[in-house]
């Protein structure tokens, strides 16, 4: 998401996220992954 959207950020980061390195090469894009590391899954245990 891009960096001027500070408070999603902050909620992603409450929810366990982290700033990662960026994948994407567009200026202030601020990339961010689960702290926990590996697929997400949905409620019913999917991969989303």
């Amino acid at each position: 998401m891009w960096r001027w959207r500070t408070t999603a950020i902050a909620l992603y980061e409450r929810l366990g996220f982290i700033v990662t390195e960026s994948w994407d090469s567009r200026d202030d894009l601020v990339c961010m992954e689960h702290a926990f590391g590996g697929e997400a899954k949905r409620n019913d245990g999917r991969t989303a």
